[in-house]
């Protein structure tokens, strides 16, 4: 269901899902969960999140489709 999905995304850290790598995109603390991603996703249009460790430096990347396939995973 849609609410098992969103409880999974908003258990699940982007720092426990970043793929290596730097995008275009707006930067999002390792922190945030995914959930958090997929809102400023879908707000700012970006297909993809530049995730910054704890000292700010880029540590690797979420996207969109990669978000998505999670949930569906959950459902």
């Amino acid at each position: 269901s849609g609410d098992k999905s969103l409880k999974l995304l908003s258990l699940t850290t982007a720092g426990e899902v970043a793929e290596p790598g730097k995008v275009d995109g707006p930067a999002l603390a390792w922190s945030v969960t995914l959930r958090e991603v997929l809102a400023e996703l879908v707000w700012s249009g970006a297909p993809a999140a530049t995730i910054t460790g704890p000292d700010g430096d880029p540590i690797g990347h979420v996207t969109l489709a990669s978000i998505l396939a999670r949930g569906r995973q959950a459902a």
